[in-house]
């Protein structure tokens, strides 16, 4: 049984009144002796009262709560100790093996401790660390190597059309496009720069002219008409850099028109 709050007091009086004498008797060799000798002959039974009363003990919520507090204040105080002796090859060998393991596991598959990291990890410290690794040198060549390998490709493409085909994949599908083309009227205008010189046999498309391939927020107000089938060589996303540089070079040998030099800001202005 736990001792009585009544029980806790009168020993904590009787400490502080007799502290010194309590100390001194403590240190005398006889008495070293005698505890040494009790607790290698009750080695086993005090382990085995010891973990019966502690468990009980350490379930007491305001317990549970100051312990918890000065484990977090010790962890922060001795950070560099930690990080140090989580490297040792003990540590590390300790970790390995399958009793640890198997702990580990079931510990970790405790509704507490489950709650515990859904707590931890909406926090804003916890959110600021995974920001900070993500941009480390280390986070990107880690994720680039486990992106490129050929299990997670196929997976990653089996994923992609399994969400794209169910009715919540479908509806941002449709989201994204709206989006797409709303962006697409905000950067594009469509100023005509020359008219259409070609015959009607030939499809035509009207191509933005773009001075900075290399800019992420493309912005194109003047358009030039193109055969579709040269406008269509090099297909592609806005961003493909390609695309931009075949047309420039096209638009030169049929117009004999520099892009670059037509754009100009100064000219322009």
């Amino acid at each position: 049984m736990l001792a009585t709050e009544k029980q806790r007091e009168r020993s904590k009086e009787y400490y502080q009144k007799n502290k010194d004498k309590i100390r001194e008797h403590r240190q005398k060799p006889e008495t070293k002796k005698y505890f040494s000798e009790y607790y290698q002959k009750n080695k086993e039974h005090m382990k085995q009262q010891q973990k019966k009363y502690s468990k009980k003990y350490y379930q007491i919520p305001e317990v549970k709560k100051h312990m918890n507090e000065q484990s977090k204040k010790w962890h922060q105080e001795n950070e560099e100790y930690m990080k140090e002796y989580q490297q040792r090859p003990e540590v590390k060998a300790k970790r390995q093996t399958p009793e640890y393991k198997a702990r580990e596991k079931q510990r970790r598959q405790t509704p507490e401790y489950k709650t515990k990291i859904k707590v931890y990890q909406q926090t804003p410290e916890h959110k600021a660390k995974i920001k900070a690794y993500q941009q480390t040198p280390e986070h990107k060549a880690k994720r680039k190597e486990y992106q490129s390998r050929p299990k997670i490709k196929a997976r990653r493409k089996e994923t992609k059309k399994e969400y794209y085909n169910s009715e919540k994949g479908r509806k941002k599908k449709i989201e994204a496009k709206k989006r797409n083309k709303a962006k697409r009227k905000r950067n594009y205008g469509w100023i005509k720069l020359i008219n259409n010189p070609f015959p009607k046999e030939i499809p035509v498309d009207y191509h933005h002219l773009l001075n900075d391939f290399y800019s992420k927020n493309k912005k194109a107000t003047f358009v030039i008409p193109i055969p579709r089938i040269t406008h269509q060589f090099v297909s592609g996303f806005a961003s493909n850099r390609e695309h931009w540089r075949y047309c420039a070079k096209m638009i030169k040998k049929l117009y004999g028109i520099k892009i670059k030099d037509l754009l100009d800001e100064k000219i322009l202005a």
